[in-house]
């Protein structure tokens, strides 16, 4: 499939695995893909012009009778004229195009509770992001869920006693509707307020139903995976689950977030 803007290619098959292999092709993806086309704008410099002083009217070689015999000459000039000078007024702000991306871990799903805590890293050296939305991961289709998504400054792992403290802020309190087993449920994007993470930075992330239908995976410590999901711009840590609401504490190591992160990035 494909539009003027981006193309589809026919992929890969996978077995139901977290590891890579009995790759099975060709074989078809079924699913849409949501994007923006970024705008780049760009300022140009506004010229500013500074004239010199303008010049004398020119004085013209009149010839007449010369009943002395001399040369006649044209009348000098009073002043010198100067050349035009043009300076360029540097922008006082440049606006970079910006790039729109999403990065999801897996919809696999094999347990679940009420909630999930992870983390998500902007690697130095890069632009940093800003986190539009986020995807979930219920199996009940056509339930209407209260989810909730909560954050902090700094990893998950030193604010894990209670929302109520530890910096946590609560950024989105709203109502989805689950739609099923290994697809992403959305939360409206007019709910969704956007988060900045810096370059450098570690920023915690709590997501939670008010019942036990949030579905995550689980991890094994010797699978030694380092993250659950990770590009050049953004990397999401495996995190933990959340066997209770209100959160107050009880978490279980080692529950892989099912779920899916837009964001965007400058670029430049």
């Amino acid at each position: 499939s494909q539009s003027e803007d981006v193309e589809v290619t026919v992929g890969a098959g996978l077995g139901y695995s977290m590891e890579f292999t009995g790759l099975q092709e060709p074989r078809l993806w079924n699913g849409s893909i949501r994007y923006s086309v970024a705008d780049i704008v760009t300022t140009a410099p506004t010229p500013r012009f500074t004239r010199g002083p303008t010049p004398p009217p020119f004085s013209a070689v009149v010839v007449t009778s010369n009943p002395t015999g001399r040369t006649p000459t044209a009348s000098p000039t009073s002043r010198p004229t100067k050349a035009v000078i043009v300076t360029p007024t540097v922008p006082s702000q440049i606006t970079w195009p910006v790039v729109y991306r999403s990065l999801a871990t897996t919809f696999a799903g094999g347990n679940g509770s009420f909630g999930n805590l992870f983390n998500l890293i902007a690697p130095s050296g890069k632009g940093g992001i800003t986190v539009t939305n986020l995807d979930l991961h219920t199996d009940h289709p056509g339930k209407d869920l209260q989810v909730e998504v909560w954050t902090r400054n700094g990893p998950f792992e030193e604010g894990t006693q209670s929302v109520q403290c530890c910096g946590w802020t609560l950024l989105v309190r709203t109502t989805v509707v689950g739609v099923a087993r290994h697809e992403p449920t959305s939360i409206p994007s007019n709910e969704f307020p956007p988060v900045n993470v810096q370059p450098g930075e570690t920023r915690g992330f709590f997501v939670t139903f008010d019942t036990d239908d949030m579905r995550y995976t689980n991890y094994e410590e010797n699978e030694d995976l380092q993250y659950a999901a990770n590009d050049d711009l953004v990397q999401i840590t495996v995190g933990a689950g959340v066997s209770e609401y209100p959160f107050r504490g009880r978490i279980v190591p080692n529950r892989m977030w099912n779920g899916r992160v837009f964001y965007r990035s400058p670029i430049g």
